[in-house]
């Protein structure tokens, strides 16, 4: 056991050192997470934190290959990022702060991928990068950070794919337990680590999880998910316009409690379409989207998106008047007659208007352009506001029914294209079966959609004139015990594909699970230096 007081003195020796190099006002340590770090280095470790370990808890250096500046960990979980999901709000179960291990493996430093994380073993304590801290910091990685040498990228988000142990899987998460070989083969071939989607303890919600992969720091730039909902949806989005991400629900009209925040999953294709009379002034349009939910959209004069969501107890008129249009609705009657409850409600939520940003792939030097395959219709709006081609799937549904295969036949089909150079597939029905709190079916999506992603990396590879390069990781955990959005962070890797793929084992990680990459060599870092990296490694 190392005295504590060594440890205070080697940090205190290494941020003395750091001040001489000219490190002085940007380093940034969060108490918390050094804390939990110092207690596990002195008490769990045998030997003494390497200098290594020190001085990234301290103030780790950039990527070597990176000529971005990259900041340090500050850590803070404002409300306004948390979950907002269909099970409630976000849940504070299971975080883990600090670190999953102290020394990562040996890093095989021939590779390409190695070599844009500097070529040495990481784990989750070495490489700890945090948030950017302004704009001339993201300019400069506009300007310096633009992916070359043909290289093109392609991102497979698997929604909800992070869980915790589960009883019932032998203290295994969904992920170890699943049979993924073809996740595991990139896991052996490329470079892995643990993301946390926006920061370490924040129980993220998907669409400021996506904000932040993309390179969006939501702190900026989230104005609320309503006009993600409604534009994935097919309403139009005008400035000033208010719109938001709303359940059909079921309330009980005697009391105004509500009985259900939403109306089962077997909503979908049957949902109505409502026409509201206008209110003065105010014109009110409502469409269906996917499952139990529905795109709300204000417009007239001299609104705000500074609202909070619906109580069906205060609202006397826009919820009054949603009820009593849904009651008589045609759909409620067969709904009766069949025995299920009536889905009369309308819960407004995430109320807010489009936000304006720089187009994706102009922000990050794509040149041909960038794509999204997503059918949810919150991704889909989100896709459509940062710029990209948001391109419809046949047989694709964003629920348990979609053709996953047809997704990634798709999507492999445009990026081997001359039109596009980055493309991004979103699978929803992992998150989903969390929600449900179905191990089962967590299991079983997460392998259909391994074999997915293994015929895209087969179709890929076998095109030995392009360099490809692809990404899979989640935006959040969805614990199948909690029901819920959790703190937990969530596996990534990056692999080559194509010209130049690797062939050997590069960090030692040989499996594809919440468990395994964490003796990764990426680390653990924060969603907003996932963009930067994949830059880095398509720049060698």
């Amino acid at each position: 056991m190392v005295p504590l007081v060594i440890v205070v003195f080697a940090l205190a020796l290494a941020k003395t050192s750091l001040a001489k190099l000219g490190v002085k006002n940007e380093i940034k340590i969060n108490k918390r997470v050094l804390a939990f770090a110092l207690l596990r280095a002195c008490y769990r470790v045998p030997q003494a934190p390497s200098r290594r370990v020190l001085w990234a808890l301290v103030a780790q250096p950039p990527l070597v290959g990176l000529d971005c500046p990259v900041s340090y960990c500050d850590v803070g979980s404002p409300d306004f990022l948390g979950g907002d999901n269909d099970g409630g709000g976000s849940t504070g179960h299971g975080a883990r702060l600090g670190v999953a291990a102290v020394r990562g493996p040996a890093v095989d430093s021939g590779s390409d991928l190695a070599r844009a994380h500097g070529g040495g073993g990481g784990g989750a304590l070495d490489g700890y990068h945090g948030h950017n801290h302004g704009q001339q910091q993201q300019q400069q990685q506009q300007q310096h950070c633009q992916p070359g040498g043909g290289a093109r990228a392609l991102l497979f988000l698997i929604d909800g794919i992070g869980d915790v142990a589960v009883p019932t899987l032998n203290h295994r998460t969904p992920l170890q337990a699943a049979s993924v070989p073809h996740l595991d083969a990139l896991a052996a071939r490329g470079v892995t680590g643990l993301m946390d989607p926006v920061e370490p303890g924040l129980a993220c919600g998907s669409d400021t999880a996506h904000l932040s992969l993309l390179g969006y720091p939501p702190r900026e730039h989230y104005r609320g998910r309503g006009a993600f909902e409604c534009m994935g949806a097919g309403l139009e989005m005008r400035p000033g316009d208010v719109a938001f991400k709303s359940n059909f629900a079921v309330l009980d009209t005697a009391t105004g409690v509500v009985v259900s925040r939403r109306a089962d999953r077997h909503f979908e294709g049957v949902g109505p379409d409502l026409k509201l009379p206008n209110f003065p002034e105010i014109e009110v349009a409502v469409k269906y989207a996917t499952e139990h939910r529905c795109g709300v959209r204000l417009r007239g004069p001299g609104l705000s998106d500074e609202i909070l969501g619906t109580d069906p107890l205060k609202d006397k008129h826009l919820t009054a008047a949603m009820t009593a249009i849904l009651s008589a609705h045609p759909i409620n009657a067969v709904r009766v007659r069949d025995g299920k409850p009536p889905a009369n409600c309308v819960l407004l939520r995430g109320g807010g208007m489009r936000i304006r940003v720089t187009p994706f792939a102009e922000r990050h030097g794509f040149a041909r352009g960038a794509f999204m395959v997503a059918p949810t219709c919150i991704i889909a709006g989100l896709g459509m506001t940062v710029g990209m081609d948001v391109i419809p799937v046949k047989g694709a549904t964003g629920d348990y029914r979609s053709d996953f295969m047809a997704k990634v036949n798709r999507a492999v089909e445009l990026i081997q294209s001359d039109d596009y150079d980055f493309g991004f597939v979103h699978f929803k029905a992992v998150d989903d079966a969390g929600h449900d709190r179905d191990v089962e079916k967590k299991v079983h999506f997460l392998q259909l959609i391994d074999s997915a992603i293994g015929h895209a990396v087969k179709a890929l590879d076998a095109d030995a004139t392009t360099r490809y390069m692809a990404i899979v990781t989640g935006d959040h955990s969805t614990p199948v015990l909690y029901g819920d959005h959790s703190h937990e962070p969530v596996p990534v890797v990056l692999a080559n594909l194509g010209r130049r793929r690797e062939t050997a084992a590069v960090d030692g990680v040989t499996q594809f699970d919440e468990i395994s990459v964490a003796r990764g060599c990426l680390g653990r870092f924060p969603g907003s230096e996932l963009m930067p990296t994949l830059k880095a490694v398509m720049e060698l």
